[in-house]
């Protein structure tokens, strides 16, 4: 009987979710602001730079990277709990994209990589 009532409870539990992950379901405009950006590049070498999200139109957004001289502008779409862009460097043979995930503290942690290059790691903090 015991071993029962335990089964039920386990089984109500699953069914209303208490044992699943919660996801976080971002929204484009959650991401709009300005970020200090830190990475590593595929060589291993460090940079810093800053980057700025604006809302585009549903789950899309435009991100403007600035590293040293260099800007990238990207469009990136939300999904769930990552945002996955393509992005496009000031000089026209320097594309690629970026994958993020989206954590609670607003930070964008992920990978990005040139196009034909291996990836990088990069964090996007919010500015306060």
């Amino acid at each position: 009987m015991m071993a029962r009532f335990a089964a039920l409870i386990v089984l109500t539990l699953w069914l209303t979710g208490a044992f699943a992950s919660p996801a976080l379901a971002a929204e484009a405009k959650d991401l709009v602001g300005k970020y200090d950006l830190t990475g590593t590049n595929p060589d291993g070498s460090k940079y810093e730079g800053t980057a700025e999200i604006e809302f585009e139109k549903g789950n899309t957004v435009k991100i403007t990277y600035k590293v040293g001289k260099r800007n990238d502008i990207g469009l990136g779409k939300v999904d769930g709990d990552k945002l996955v862009v393509k992005y496009q460097g000031a000089v026209a043979d320097r594309q690629g994209g970026a994958e993020y995930e989206i954590k609670k503290n607003g930070q964008l942690v992920g990978k990005w990589h040139d196009k034909g290059s291996k990836p990088g790691h990069e964090t996007l903090i919010p500015k306060k």
